[in-house]
């Protein structure tokens, strides 16, 4: 075990979410005042739905919702101002609109983490967190101990303050051992790889009703012109994303403490009604393009994609020909088989599990009659008064600070309140509401 680091803040994981706190807490020059921290990435690299960047695709929302703008609209680190950095301010004026692709939203997260590297390490997988005690017994710091791959060697540090952000894995309902069977995640790494004649006469499936579903299908027709392309879903048809500007009201961040007020039923209803908004929904125009690219194709004789809907899919099995997938129409009341040479999975994604990392912290942390952390509004867990220390979460408080939570929304807005908590700002908070209000 080498020396010990001592450091403010520890942030585990570096997606969006904790390069905005790191970005909030150089853009503050913190760094300056002697105040010390640390990102650390079990990922070799920075990188970001990677297996997505399908050319043309654009983000799902404004670039304003970059990673400090409704923060500071004036710091080093918006992407206006990357924009300007890369002589493409004037040409991106022209495109008028405010969403930019995929592509280049992750180059400009990319030249965030250039200006504040300094501050990570990658490759640095956490193995566990023990309790640091004074004379009282009261835990005074968290000790992280951690494995450097790169080095094959275990590092431990020394904090008050950790951010756990380790993201979310590819939500795949069985573990097949086939590369002709993935998840979209891996969409662009695999679907290339795997199936390399562009002419080829394949035929793909698509499991999935969201916009990371409508995404592969358009890949799919566009890049295999002479392929066969079933999309199938459990609804009884495809759903567009609501994202009027009154919905979207409610992913701001003013919008925070009267959900965090609502007591669980009441959140749990709020959910509920904002389903169109985030969930099993495809992007309006995406769905317009693709049924524009159908009917032309209709006009030639062609008939490549087959929409199935109420498709509710139960298994896969692949064999040396091609994959057989079973899906159960629950109208029709049987099942169906689709054989294909591929099986696409837009199922989603599951948050990657942190629990495991306090366990030696478990008998300090309050639960709710769930057995669930009580989350407090400054987005730390709740502890009991032995444990002087903090742990704070990003994307994990959909539950209790709502939808925008799992979302890049409220980036900036969920790290200056982390911030603001642990340097000693106090963070002002509405008070309590009787009712969740647009």
């Amino acid at each position: 075990m080498k020396d010990i680091k001592n450091v403010n803040v520890l942030g585990v994981g570096l997606g969006p979410s904790n390069l905005s706190l790191a970005s909030i807490i150089q853009d503050r020059g913190l760094i300056s005042q002697n105040f010390s921290c640390l990102f650390i990435d079990s990922k070799e690299k920075f990188e970001w739905h990677t297996g997505m960047l399908i050319p043309g695709m654009s983000l799902q929302v404004p670039f304003f919702r970059d990673l400090i703008t409704t923060h500071n609209p004036k710091s080093q680190f918006t992407f206006l101002n990357y924009l300007k950095a890369q002589n493409r301010l004037d040409q991106f004026i022209n495109l008028r609109t405010f969403y930019p692709t995929r592509t280049e939203f992750y180059d400009y997260l990319k030249w965030v983490y250039e200006q504040i590297k300094h501050l990570t390490e990658f490759g640095c997988e956490v193995l566990d967190i023990e309790p640091v005690f004074d004379n009282n017994k009261n835990i005074i710091k968290l000790k992280v101990n951690y494995l450097d791959h790169k080095m094959d060697t275990k590092f431990s540090v020394l904090t008050n303050n950790i951010i756990l952000s380790i993201g979310a894995e590819p939500n795949i309902p069985n573990k097949y051992n086939d590369q002709r069977i993935l998840h979209t995640a891996n969409l662009l790494t695999k679907v290339p790889v795997n199936f390399p004649e562009k002419d080829g006469k394949y035929s793909f499936v698509v499991v999935g009703s969201g916009q990371s579903a409508g995404e592969s299908v358009f890949y799919l027709m566009q890049n295999y012109p002479n392929s066969k392309i079933s999309w199938c879903f459990r609804n009884v048809t495809l759903h567009s994303t609501d994202n009027s500007p009154l919905v979207n009201k409610l992913y701001h961040g003013n919008s925070i403490d009267p959900f965090y007020n609502l007591n669980n039923l009441e959140r749990k209803k709020v959910h509920e009604d904002l389903q169109n908004s985030n969930y099993s929904v495809v992007d309006v125009e995406l769905l317009n393009d693709i049924f524009k690219m159908q009917y032309l194709e209709s006009l030639d004789g062609k008939n490549r994609l087959q929409l199935c809907p109420r498709y509710d899919f139960k298994e896969a099995t692949p064999n040396q020909k091609y994959i057989a997938t079973k899906f159960f129409d629950h109208i029709l009341g049987k099942s169906i088989t689709k054989k294909s040479d591929s099986l696409i999975l837009a199922t989603g994604y599951n948050k990657q599990k942190y629990t495991h990392l306090l366990k030696q912290l478990d008998g300090y942390l309050i639960k709710t009659t769930d057995n669930e952390y009580v989350i407090n509004r400054n987005y730390s867990i709740q502890t009991n008064q032995k444990l002087k220390a903090n742990i704070y979460l990003q994307g994990y408080c959909e539950k209790t600070h709502g939808p925008s939570d799992s979302t890049l929304a409220i980036l900036p807005h969920r790290s200056n309140i982390i911030l603001n908590s642990i340097i000693g700002i106090k963070n002002t908070v509405k008070k309590p509401v009787k009712q969740f209000y647009m």
